[in-house]
């Protein structure tokens, strides 16, 4: 008996013996893996589907619930057709195909036909999305312009009826009653609300109390009132730009003696005037100041700047009454450093007092390397704008102007006497570099 033929047969089976294991132990990873992916698949569906059908039913006119009953009526349906086919009841699940198709597709019938028109229509009408209303002030102004303040007063209480808080609106209220009918009181009750509402931005609450400052002083000619206002907003918004502009207004705010004037004026004394007034010379306007009227002038500024050291006018003449009229270039400079230091005011004042410096430093104190270091503030206090840009140009011609030059000037050769006969020069102010 050939042993090789019985052997053949059983080392086959026991190759292929080994091919299925091998198969079933490489196979075991893979059947987890797919079944750990389909779980996750199905986890997604049951928590996704549901949360974006309420998020698209929320958008529409039907609502969340009604649609979820419509979709809980659609599952149910679908169901029972299932179910009755599983279990070999072929005629009941046509019949309740047919049955409740046509139920489930009368309840869905108006969702489906309005999406339908809904998506054909919007590409002329621009869609379902609804536009937020504004108040229109168009039929005031017309009326306004027309010269009907009382249909005016109507337009504008039509709006503010359905939009009770709008600021432009009471704005157009107020304006009205205090240029058109002369009634300040109204008006003055007006801003005041809009002042203390917390529901109107800061923005507009100074703009309210800036406007209450005019009118108290334009109609009301109550400068007390004005100065209220005003105060109001520097002591609400202290560390803010409207501070800053509410606080120089404030220090040049009108005296309530001057306005009390224009409703009882003073007598005006005749005076017996000089001849020859031409050829007097105390009348020139172009006469520079002397001293003693230049100590004078620096004491009433120290004094007012004692009382609004904020006052950026008063404090850049009082600079300039230094450099001019007492050579003191040093004691000017630190007035104007004290202005360029000064919180939440705009920067073109800052750019100004940073110029005014280096004109003091390149012509009176020759010192063109601390009029660049000057200029390169504004350069990093302000990069990239207009003012930088100047100020790095004005760097290119420090030396120049330091040598009493121009750029792109004429040099003046010698001197010249100042007065020639009785006529007089005026003093000519060059401009910055």
């Amino acid at each position: 008996m050939n042993v090789r033929l019985w052997v053949r047969p059983l080392r086959i089976r026991y190759d292929a013996c080994l091919v299925e294991q091998s198969s079933a132990v490489i196979g075991m990873p893979l059947l987890a893996q797919s079944h750990f992916w389909s779980l996750l698949f199905s986890a997604l569906l049951l928590v996704g589907l549901p949360i974006a059908f309420w998020r698209w039913a929320r958008g529409t006119e039907e609502g969340p619930v009604k649609l979820s009953m419509k979709a809980v009526l659609t599952l149910f349906w679908i169901s029972s057709i299932v179910f009755l086919a599983a279990k070999e009841a072929v005629g009941l699940a046509l019949a309740t195909a047919l049955i409740g198709g046509l139920a489930v597709s009368l309840v869905w019938a108006p969702t489906l036909g309005g999406m339908l028109s809904d998506g054909i229509g919007g590409v002329y009408t621009g869609g379902s999305t609804e536009i937020e209303t504004k108040p229109l002030y168009s039929y005031a102004k017309a009326k306004l312009n027309r010269g009907d303040v009382t249909g005016a007063i109507v337009e504008v209480r039509k709006q503010l009826a359905q939009f009770p808080e709008d600021f432009e609106g009471l704005m157009c209220l107020a304006r009205i009653f205090v240029e058109r009918q002369n009634n300040l009181s109204d008006a003055d009750e007006i801003l005041e609300r809009i002042s203390v509402d917390p529901r109107y931005s800061s923005g507009e609450q100074v703009a309210a109390l800036n406007q209450l400052a005019d009118w108290r002083l334009k109609y009301g000619l109550d400068s007390n009132g004005a100065r209220e206002a005003l105060e109001g907003i520097v002591r609400r918004f202290p560390d803010t730009e409207a501070g800053y502009v509410a606080s120089q207004r404030l220090a040049h705010l009108t005296p309530q003696e001057m306005l009390d004037e224009r409703t009882h004026p003073k007598p005006i004394e005749v005076v017996e005037h000089l001849e020859k007034v031409g050829l007097e010379p105390r009348l020139n306007p172009h006469a520079e100041v002397s001293p003693d009227t230049a100590g004078l002038r620096a004491q009433q500024l120290v004094d007012h700047l004692a009382s609004h050291p904020q006052d950026f006018e008063a404090r850049l003449e009082l600079a300039t009454v230094y450099n001019d009229h007492f050579a003191r270039p040093e004691l000017a400079i630190d007035q104007l450093e004290q202005l360029a230091d000064l919180p939440n005011q705009p920067a073109k004042n800052v750019v100004h007092c940073l110029h005014q410096i280096a004109d003091i430093q390149v012509e009176k104190m020759r010192d063109p390397a601390g009029a660049k270091k000057t200029l390169q503030r504004i350069v990093e206090l302000f990069p990239q704008s207009a003012a930088a840009e100047k100020a790095l140009t004005r760097m290119n011609y420090l030396t120049l102007q330091s040598k009493g030059q121009r750029p792109g000037g004429l040099v003046k050769m010698g001197s010249y006497p100042q007065n020639i006969g009785l006529r007089s020069t005026h003093r000519r102010h060059e401009d910055p570099g």
